[in-house]
């Protein structure tokens, strides 16, 4: 089951700190208020999945993401 709340997560970390896992608190505190969240509720581990330019392979506890900057953006998945 699929739902999606405001725009859409991790993804921001990703694509705004690009090679960091940290990032700057005035980035995280507009992107926690403004960014959008992506709930992906039972997923099977294993599973491919995709914002944009990024991919990850879920664990058992991905449940989806947050903190996405507003816009546009490519969301995908491959079941494995």
């Amino acid at each position: 089951m699929l739902y999606v709340y405001d725009l859409v997560s991790a993804y921001a970390l990703m694509q705004m700190a690009k090679t960091s896992a940290s990032m700057d608190p005035e980035l995280a505190n507009m992107l926690f208020h403004q960014g959008a969240t992506f709930v992906f509720l039972d997923v099977p581990a294993g599973t491919e999945f995709g914002i944009d330019c990024n991919s990850w392979e879920v664990g058992p506890n991905f449940r989806g993401v947050k903190m996405i900057p507003p816009g546009i953006h490519f969301m995908y998945y491959r079941r494995v």
